[in-house]
């Protein structure tokens, strides 16, 4: 994919031949503000540009955890299945952005500190720098054969429709560890609850993708654990023992404040088929 933005050639064409810069007529200077100007006051990108990007390209056609740093499939790719995740979206604005970085770090700080070695990931961004959207699962990762795609969609839409539920806030309580299913990885993530009256949103939306899977045969998303809905922001492959889990427990009592004051609006639900990304509105 071609770069988004064109850069100029080596700063040294910027040079004369004796090596001192060549002055900028004064012209020049005022379009060039100009042109940063009319750069600044560009519109932000619509939500929808970000699933187009939303997975990187294979390198692999097997499952090859040294690509991942590490990682491992849940559940093994298979030709001509579909995995299949529900979840809901939170693309963080900066300030969002800097708070949860700062989360990280601490615990991050705080895990070396019992375990030299201990590695913690952000999922805030990639490996390449870019900032990455954060996630609140409605699903497993589970598996739908090719035929199964267009009923599995019907079928969500429906349940999600006819639950009754509309826009809501989600808000955050506190940090905890949880593991994946194969205890392959862990996660630093913040618990998470429907910030409404009735606060059973989350449920809803939980019981209904559930119902939806247990057509095709696939189970649903259960067993969350004491921190039940979560928010994962970070990762490691090494287990954290409990001196560990104490330590960053600490590290982020002073963060409680910061945590409460952050909101995921849910709006929509997104359903990740392989490579595409569709958009179901509450």
């Amino acid at each position: 994919m071609p770069p988004l933005v064109d850069y100029t050639d080596s700063d040294s064409d910027s040079e004369s031949a004796s090596g001192a810069p060549e002055a900028v007529p004064e012209k020049s200077k005022k379009a060039e503000e100009q042109k940063k100007e009319k750069v600044s006051d560009l519109p932000p990108l619509p939500s929808k540009f970000h699933d187009v990007y939303t997975t990187a390209p294979r390198r692999s056609t097997s499952d090859d955890p040294s690509l991942h740093e590490g990682r491992k499939r849940q559940t093994p790719h298979k030709q001509g299945t579909w995995p299949t995740h529900v979840y809901i979206e939170w693309h963080c604005d900066s300030i969002e952005h800097n708070t949860i970085s700062r989360f990280v770090a601490k615990a991050g700080q705080a895990a070396v500190k019992v375990s030299p070695t201990f590695k913690l990931n952000t999922h805030l961004t990639s490996d390449l720098g870019s900032d990455l959207p954060l996630h609140l699962s409605l699903s497993r990762p589970n598996t739908l054969e090719t035929e199964q795609k267009v009923r599995f969609m019907d079928l969500l839409e429906s349940a999600i429709e006819n639950s009754g539920i509309r826009r809501f806030s989600i808000k955050f309580t506190g940090f905890e560890w949880v593991r994946n299913q194969n205890a392959t990885r862990w996660f630093l993530v913040m618990k998470a609850a429907a910030a409404t009256v009735k606060k059973d949103e989350l449920i809803k939306l939980l019981l209904g993708c559930n119902r939806v899977f247990e057509v095709f045969n696939q189970p649903g998303l259960d067993g969350l654990g004491s921190s039940g809905f979560h928010v994962s922001i970070a990762w490691t492959l090494e287990e954290p023992t409990k001196e560990l889990k104490t330590a960053v427990e600490r590290a982020l009592e002073s963060e409680l404040s910061a945590l409460s004051s952050l909101a995921l609006y849910a709006d929509v639900v997104k359903v990740k088929m392989g490579n595409a990304v569709k958009i179901i509105n509450i």
